[in-house]
């Protein structure tokens, strides 16, 4: 359900035996807003994106989550929720339908812009289950940021620090790319310098036979 006058964001969702995990796919985002309702069972979203478009989304849950032990992480390229299933005991008395969830959402009715992320959902089946790695959704303890973006600053980081080092060379009147060769003065050909020191050599001794 979306705020009158606002778009409505398009969200893939997956589950573990313990967890929700939703990614909204929206880039560049700021004013984000990510709030649980009525004891976990009620997720309101809001954001502005480039261009002054505004998203507003409210998502009434199959079943509550614990607003304490989720968290949610604002990505350059989308924005990732990882929530924690709340159980009326604990998860080894949990009912089938608390550990797996038939769908997302209260109602049966088809969302449009909701859809499964098979890549990261896994049952309570399956023998690597866990969350251990959930590290690869993007979320960790510290909230931390995923490989592609550490990469990608690297990256970015590497590009700057060899434009810085171009600049400086060509301010310093080097060739772009190194040191000059041994023996040239700077802005100097090498070939020029090798001339002048063939002009200063002395001539060759006559053989004295």
């Amino acid at each position: 359900m979306c705020a009158s006058g606002a778009l409505v964001p398009p969200i893939s969702w997956a589950q573990r035996p313990e967890y929700v995990l939703l990614t909204i796919a929206l880039q560049d985002t700021t004013n984000v807003t990510v709030e649980m309702k009525e004891e976990g069972k009620v997720l309101y979203f809001s954001c502005t994106a480039p261009e002054d478009k505004h998203y507003a989304y409210t998502l009434h849950f199959y079943a509550p989550i614990s607003p304490e032990e989720s968290q949610h992480v604002v990505r350059p390229r989308q924005i990732e929720l990882k929530l924690k299933k709340k159980f009326h005991k604990s998860l080894e008395e949990a009912e089938d339908d608390e550990v797996e969830w038939p769908r997302l959402t209260e109602e049966k009715t088809k969302h449009s812009n909701i859809n499964i992320d098979w890549s990261k959902w896994k049952d309570a089946g399956d023998n690597d289950a866990g969350s251990d790695d959930l590290g690869d959704f993007g979320l960790d303890g510290d909230g931390g940021g995923d490989e592609m973006d550490e990469q990608y600053s690297e990256m970015l980081s590497q590009l700057m620090a060899a434009q810085g080092q171009q600049d400086a060379e060509q301010h310093a009147g080097l060739p772009a790319g190194g040191l000059p060769t041994f023996g040239a003065a700077a802005g100097q050909k090498p070939s020029e310098g090798a001339e002048e020191e063939d002009d200063d050599l002395p001539p060759l001794e006559e053989d004295a036979n």
